[in-house]
């Protein structure tokens, strides 16, 4: 047992920790992109152990869940602040800890170093991972199943040693879990796994005789197990609204089936055949809302051929394929759609069901040297082949997330369609001051939703800067006819207005604004603005003074006030709007234009 060990300890280990790191590593220096904005950049409770309070929802704030992810992100940010390169190396981190986990519960499960070796490597390297380790976001599905498979492993020393401190652990490990990620709320199902997949091996017994044997045993362990996850689906849906309510997908639940069996099957190939890989699928699975959808039949096709595979593989490998078989199928409950969500799929979702996949895998791979003497080369071989292809595509598919652009670009290849990537590569692009391109992407999104009045206003001001202020002009036109109470849009027709010189337009532009939003700063600043510009120094007067009154004005509205005063040689009137500007409001950009009119009011009205 020693030598045993020694082996597993000197090979198996080092070996697979290796190929949970390699293929990842140039992933190290990719930026934050897609939701990493929201998870990690404005997520402030996150930014830090001083917001340990917040996060557990203490005072004022509201407990969320999901906090396994914030407490981990915590440490990343009191480490290195914002800097994505730490964010990176913790979820690296934490893929090679969960590579090895699936390495010491195959091992525990099937009692072959080989087939865990194997198995473990797949998982690894596997290019459908990207999503999950390589997209900082991913921490939340990483993470869990780092605790989900801790939890596994806890579980396999109780029923080992019996003793009640690993058993223990195991609970510790699955809370952790569920509150990193609520798909690891299948974690008792494991539990019972574990021990279907031992009495198969002891007893020689089919799945439904295990099945029936183990239940008998051990119905309050299961039971409990049952009762807790019952209860947490429960609290998720009616505290956390993790369903959101969503309506089944295709308008009825005979279409969200049909559609989910059509995901199901693209998910089982990516296992198999890891091409085509996207970050978003929105808009790619059309509903399936007729039984003779031939996209139907090709994916019952692929799900019947794995249930009789992996029925096959059950009566060949007993115990372990058991474990391996019903791992992938029970792991994906949680996102078959039985409570519709409104992301109908995910690559990040494979994560923990993949375990089982791997675990196939490398028990077949460990086999098939003893089916023909031929294969005893050939075999190892052929695997070491296909797991450096599979870590060639990690690597390759790690480029594309270099940055918020780069990723965007890619999955733009893949689903030119699809209206989301085109709408956030055009906010990428602006961000990186590529207003061209980022106006070309918003006319394509406008193409494919019109009515997105946000997003026109949003066009309407890269045309702008892009120096095309007819091009904004008109996109914000079109925005006043779709949404004619829409404040924004009349504020940016104004400023576009007013740069073509079209004053009185523009002034009837900001008067439209003043009628809907009386109280707003915008208008009426804007306003202010185009009067001064105009010689109007009373008009301008009045209506900065509406804007300092205003409920949204910021610290620094009294400047414009105290200039149109000035204009006016109301100097004690100047010199009050200056003095209510608030002294903690000043920044050094602000001082310097007050000094310049501080400046030019003594000029105009002495020292005093």
């Amino acid at each position: 047992m020693s030598g045993e060990r020694s082996i597993d300890v000197r090979l198996g280990v080092p070996l697979v920790l290796l190929a949970a790191v390699l293929p990842f590593v140039n992933g190290l220096s990719g930026g934050f992109v897609w939701d990493d904005t929201a998870t990690v950049l404005t997520n402030t409770r996150a930014h830090g152990f001083a917001h340990l309070p917040q996060l557990f929802g203490w005072g004022e704030a509201t407990f969320r869940y999901r906090i396994g992810r914030d407490l981990s992100q915590m440490l990343d940010y009191q480490l290195g602040g914002l800097n994505p390169f730490v964010y990176h190396l913790f979820n690296l981190i934490y893929h090679a800890l969960t590579t090895w986990l699936v390495f010491v519960i195959a091992r525990g499960i099937t009692g072959n170093r080989a087939a865990a070796l194997w198995g473990a490597a797949l998982f690894a390297v596997h290019p459908v991972h990207v999503d999950s380790v390589t997209y900082i976001s991913g921490r939340r599905d990483v993470l869990s199943t780092l605790f989900y498979l801790a939890s596994v492993a806890a579980y396999l020393r109780f029923r080992d040693t019996r003793s009640t401190r690993w058993f223990g652990w195991a609970v510790l490990w699955a809370v952790c879990g569920v509150m990193t990620k609520e798909m690891a709320a299948t974690v008792a199902g494991a539990w019972f796994l574990v021990d279907l997949a031992r009495c198969a091996r002891g007893e020689q017994l089919g799945t439904v005789a295990a099945a029936r044997r183990v239940l008998t045993t051990h119905w309050r362990l299961y039971g409990s197990g049952a009762l807790a996850a019952a209860l947490f689906i429960l609290y998720m849906l009616l505290f956390q609204n993790t369903g959101g309510g969503h309506p089944p997908h295709g308008g009825s639940w005979p279409a969200n089936f049909m559609t989910v069996a059509v995901v199901m099957a693209h998910g089982l190939r990516l296992l198999f055949l890891p091409t085509g890989l996207l970050l978003d699928y929105e808009g790619v699975f059309a509903p399936v809302t007729s039984p003779l959808d031939p996209r139907l039949a090709v994916a019952l096709a692929v799900l019947g051929a794995a249930a009789w595979a992996g029925s096959w593989m059950v009566r060949r490998g007993g115990g372990a394929a058991m474990f391996g078989v019903h791992w992938l199928w029970m792991t994906y409950v949680p996102v078959m759609h039985i409570i519709p969500h409104y992301e109908l799929f995910a690559e990040h979702y494979l994560y923990l069901p993949s375990v089982g996949f791997c675990m196939l895998a490398g028990i077949g791979l460990a086999r098939l040297p003893s089916l023909h003497p031929g294969l005893r080369r050939a075999a190892p071989a052929a695997g070491v082949a296909v797991l450096l292809v599979l870590a060639v595509g990690t690597w390759d598919r790690n480029r594309d997330f270099a940055n918020a652009v780069t990723v965007l670009e890619a999955q733009l290849e893949r689903v030119p369609g699809s209206s989301r990537v085109n709408n956030n590569l055009a906010m990428a692009y602006r961000g990186q001051g590529r207003n061209e391109e980022a106006l070309d992407m918003y006319r394509r999104y406008l193409e494919q939703v019109p009515d997105d009045v946000s997003a026109r206003n949003t066009a309407a001001a890269t045309a702008r800067a892009a120096g095309d202020v007819a091009a904004s002009r008109d996109l914000y036109l079109e925005s006043t006819r779709r949404a004619p109470d829409n404040l924004a849009a009349w504020m940016g027709l104004g400023i576009a207005l007013q740069s073509l010189n079209d004053a009185a337009e523009a002034e009837a532009a900001f008067r439209r604004g003043a009628e809907l939003a009386p109280k707003a700063y915008d208008p009426w600043n804007n306003l202010g603005v185009l009067y001064a510009l105009s010689h109007r120094p009373e008009q301008a007067r009045d209506a900065f003074a509406r804007a300092v009154a205003s409920v949204d004005a910021p610290p620094a509205a009294g400047l414009n006030l105290a200039r149109a005063e000035l204009a006016l040689g109301h100097c004690d009137a100047a010199k009050a709007a200056l003095a209510a500007i608030p002294r903690e409001a000043v920044t050094p950009q602000l001082a310097g234009a007050i000094t310049a009119l501080i400046r030019k009011g003594q000029a105009r009205c002495g020292n005093g």
